[in-house]
């Protein structure tokens, strides 16, 4: 396959589609939402005029396909909007502390710590639902420090069963479902802190700069 060359006047006009897009899937957002509170009312009206439990469990069903969606539309315009990184000095160990129980060596960077802790839980949730697992049972990562100048921070998560082979895409470039959106997402905000994200099938390396 060529690669496809775009003149100046290509250029601006996937400038304007994207911002165009951009806005549709910021309205249908507030539009799932909307749907979500009618849903909300009417399950609330259905349990206390004491409907059969399969009503219940479809309406739960459409509630759930709902936040679905809207997460998805909020994580596509999330990514579409320049991020705002805001670093100052900081332990890694504090964006961990939910996934790994303890580790002694210190991880001190330039970092805007809400948005690390941000990727790394996009993380999680996209290993999640590439391999069709519960959040909660994905394994935790190794954590350790890498060698260089300057030396990493490194998150490993390993054992996962991607749907990943060396001829293919890579899963943070994919956009493939929800589990691609997020690792979009996290691919970004790893990027703009200057480090790196890579996988195959069975492992995935987070890489930061430490101090």
């Amino acid at each position: 396959m060529k690669p496809i060359s775009l003149n100046e006047g290509d250029s601006r006009d996937l400038e304007t589609i994207g911002r165009a897009s951009l806005q549709v899937v910021h309205d249908i957002k507030n539009q799932i939402n909307g749907l979500k509170l009618y849903a909300t009312f009417l399950r609330r009206r259905m349990e206390r005029d004491g409907r059969a439990a399969d009503e219940l469990e479809t309406l739960a069903k459409l509630t759930n396909g709902l936040d679905r969606a809207s997460e998805d539309a909020t994580l596509i315009v999330r990514f579409a909007r320049p991020l705002e990184v805001r670093r100052r000095q900081t332990d890694l160990r504090l964006a961990l502390k939910d996934f790994v129980p303890h580790t002694d060596a210190p991880f001190d960077g330039e970092f805007d710590l809400q948005l690390i802790t941000e990727a790394v839980r996009l993380i999680v949730a996209g290993i999640a639902a590439f391999t069709k697992v519960e959040v909660e049972k994905v394994s935790a990562p190794e954590v350790r420090i890498e060698d260089g100048t300057p030396p990493r921070a490194v998150f490993a998560w390993h054992n996962l069963g991607l749907p990943f082979d060396k001829n293919d895409e890579s899963l943070f470039r994919s956009f493939i479902g929800t589990g691609g959106l997020r690792f979009a997402l996290a691919a970004k905000i790893i990027e703009a802190h200057d480090g790196t994200v890579d996988h195959d099938t069975q492992s995935l390396h987070v890489r930061l700069p430490l101090n």
